[in-house]
């Protein structure tokens, strides 16, 4: 399922999801705004539930790929809305499939909701499945 039906937003989650594939540092740094929030609701010790700032988002990113670690592959979208009373949240609910250097391939169900305006993400809430996390970064919780 891609996210045309979601209009702008749509197009904005469907860059962000070919920059996560592609790994592009210089895609995130368009797509997201200035003081952009990138939230992580379901954390664990050791990794950050809020970066506040486009600068300090790109840099955890930019950290994060240069482990080499995970690699994804693709997004499969199961379910995507727009909330009634702001056009500009939207929900999705999808799988990233990948390949981990630590446990081979994985999938990695997750729930984004994301706020876009103008063309640029102003706050990510990413509620990425905890376990399902850590078995494909090699860890226990």
């Amino acid at each position: 399922m891609n996210l045309d039906h979601l209009g702008e937003p749509g197009r904005i989650m469907e860059l962000w999801q070919a920059a996560s594939i592609a790994q592009s540092l210089r895609a995130m740094e368009e797509i997201f705004d200035d003081d952009a929030i990138y939230e992580f609701p379901f954390t664990a010790a050791g990794f950050p539930s809020r970066i506040d700032g486009k600068k300090a988002i790109v840099a955890f990113l930019s950290a994060t790929w240069s482990t080499g670690l995970i690699v994804y592959d693709r997004y499969e979208t199961i379910a995507a809305y727009r909330a009634k009373d702001d056009p500009g949240v939207v929900i999705v609910e999808q799988d990233v499939y990948g390949t981990s250097s630590a446990a081979g391939d994985f999938i990695l169900p997750n729930l984004i909701v994301a706020q876009i305006e103008n063309g640029r993400i102003e706050k990510l809430r990413d509620y990425a499945n905890l376990l399902a996390a850590s078995q494909a970064l090699g860890m226990r919780i």
